[in-house]
């Protein structure tokens, strides 16, 4: 697969963890895949899969997605979330090898704290 199918396929999971998304998922991810983040870590596809499948915060699915940014073997995913949350974003970055995810990190961006009252 293409890193941008890649990338699409990864987020469409991250955004609506279901059957059908992590299906279709699965065989994107290499076998020794290794995720680094809130929304997806461990080592191997199964770990990936299952992180994945059960957020400890299902927030992805406010998100607003930018385009894929494509260097190299690297793709970066930028998500935007709705005013009022404790995170204005993310940054998903995947690391593709022999058309497959080899790597792949989320990075949240906090909100800054609130002004003393």
């Amino acid at each position: 697969m293409d890193a941008l199918e890649l990338a699409r396929l990864y987020v469409a999971a991250l955004s609506a963890p279901g059957e059908a998304t992590l299906a279709d998922l699965a065989p994107a991810l290499a076998d020794d895949v290794h995720g680094a983040g809130v929304f997806g870590w461990g080592d191997g596809r199964e770990q990936v899969l299952e992180t994945t499948a059960k957020p400890p915060f299902p927030i992805m699915g406010m998100a607003t997605w930018s385009d894929p940014h494509v260097d190299g073997d690297c793709v970066t995913i930028k998500a935007e979330f709705p005013p009022g949350l404790p995170v204005l974003g993310a940054t998903v970055t995947l690391r593709i090898a022999d058309g497959l995810i080899t790597e792949l990190a989320q990075e949240l961006e906090t909100a800054p704290p609130a002004e003393p009252s």
